[in-house]
């Protein structure tokens, strides 16, 4: 069941891009912004999920707790202060992507962090797509 939410949580990262480069009109506003409203909802999850998975060893990785926590607050901080730049908003929220990967707590699980670096590699692939569509 893991698997298959996970790969059904790459759908809107996938759509949303097409969408967005299918579509040259006010309808391709909602599509940008709801990508990043998606990504960023996700990027929140993960860094919820890295929090999550410290808390329950013996001795929590301070590092990871520290940078949960960090991603968390620079997401919302992206959010609300960057609200006008699509472009820094998706390169934020795709580093915030990209750093949830680095700080998951490493665990004997290698069928687990092959997924996860699958979908954090669709997640970042679709982040450049939708940045490159901006730029052009």
């Amino acid at each position: 069941m893991i698997y298959i939410l996970g790969y059904m949580g790459l759908v809107p990262f996938i759509l949303l891009p097409v969408l967005f480069g299918l579509t040259h009109s006010q309808a391709s506003f909602h599509f940008i912004m709801s990508f990043l409203i998606y990504s960023a909802g996700i990027a929140l999850f993960m860094a919820g999920a890295v929090w999550g998975r410290c808390v329950d060893r013996t001795v929590p990785e301070k590092r990871s707790l520290v940078a949960s926590n960090v991603i968390t607050l620079g997401v919302i901080a992206l959010g609300l202060f960057v609200f006008y730049s699509p472009m820094v908003l998706l390169i934020g929220i795709g580093l915030a992507h990209g750093l949830n990967l680095y700080f998951e707590p490493k665990r004997d699980h290698p069928r687990y962090l092959k997924l996860r670096f699958i979908l954090t590699g669709v997640v970042l692939t679709a982040h450049l797509c939708m940045l490159a569509l901006i730029v052009i």
